[in-house]
């Protein structure tokens, strides 16, 4: 799957876990939900339903106290910067230059 480009929560979830919650309490989904939702999955499920359980699998993984003990703790005193829409601008630079032409 490539990029994900939604007008909201719910087209979001939609599009990455093929299910929609009823609700949502601010912008997190409640992991009873996601339990509930993606218990079992069926022995001839599609990729993308593959894909959906695996994504569904990782935010269960996420909600671990364990996982949020290797977060460091400034990434975690404001959940609010979690929210933030900016700009991601990775500059990459690749220059080759052949071994005999490289000044020392």
């Amino acid at each position: 799957m490539g990029p994900v480009t939604s007008s909201g929560l719910s087209a979001t979830c939609e599009q990455l876990l093929g299910n929609v919650p009823n609700k949502f309490r601010g912008s997190w989904i409640e992991m009873g939900w996601l339990d509930d939702n993606f218990k079992d999955i069926k022995a001839f499920a599609s990729d993308v339903e593959k894909e959906q359980f695996a994504r569904a699998f990782i935010l269960r993984l996420i909600r671990d106290l364990r996982i949020q003990e290797c977060i460091p703790a400034e990434f975690l005193a404001n959940y609010n910067i979690w929210q933030v829409k900016v700009p991601l601008i990775v500059y990459t630079t690749v220059e080759m230059h052949e071994s005999d032409r490289v000044m020392q």
